[in-house]
């Protein structure tokens, strides 16, 4: 499912760690020492029980997209992980006015770093003298990730091939259902 001007994901549906790495070509051990340093603390899938697998949300999917990317540029994971899932929140919900995230670093006394949604959509202007610049393009990378999720969905409801039913065979039996998983 692509990210369009009024489709919202479901966000009912998660799904383990193996298919998010498979997804987004993370490697597994990448995953887990993200969650041993406290990056999913804002995901969704932070919330999971004790002893109970992490399971992460599409908005999961969407933040994890882009740490992946932002961090291929040199952004730090422990500076883009808490913004990332506001930043897959507000593209679900504004839709297509959410277009870039851009990360600006300053140096000097307070050796900032500023992460916002395109100039555009933002009340004040950036700050100027930043001493480096990345924009990302969000649309580009959410949509690339539903993309691959999707697909995803989709050979996992092809990998059932065949169901038999035999019902109503003996009064006593109700029904019977195997479905064979290829």
């Amino acid at each position: 499912m692509c990210l369009k001007e009024d489709r919202m994901t479901d966000q009912s549906e998660t799904f383990p760690p193996r298919v998010i790495c498979r997804v987004l070509d993370i490697p597994q051990g990448t995953l887990a020492t993200w969650a041993d340093r406290g990056y999913f603390a804002n995901f969704d899938a932070a919330f999971a029980e004790r002893g109970k697998a992490r399971l992460f949300s599409r908005k999961d999917v969407l933040a994890l997209a882009l740490i992946k990317c932002a961090s291929t540029y040199g952004v730090l994971t422990s500076e883009i992980s808490s913004f990332a899932p506001m930043a897959a929140e507000a593209v679900l919900h504004y839709g297509p006015n959410i277009r870039e995230l851009i990360i600006r670093q300053y140096e000097g006394e307070s050796s900032a770093t500023s992460i916002r949604y395109n100039d555009d959509v933002m009340a004040d202007p950036p700050e100027a003298d930043a001493v480096v610049t990345i924009s990302l393009n969000l649309t580009h990378i959410f949509n690339k990730a539903m993309k691959a999720l999707d697909q995803e969905v989709a050979n996992r409801a092809a990998s059932i091939k065949m169901e038999t039913r035999l019902e109503e065979v003996d009064p006593t039996l109700t029904s019977i259902s195997r479905v064979f998983k290829g």
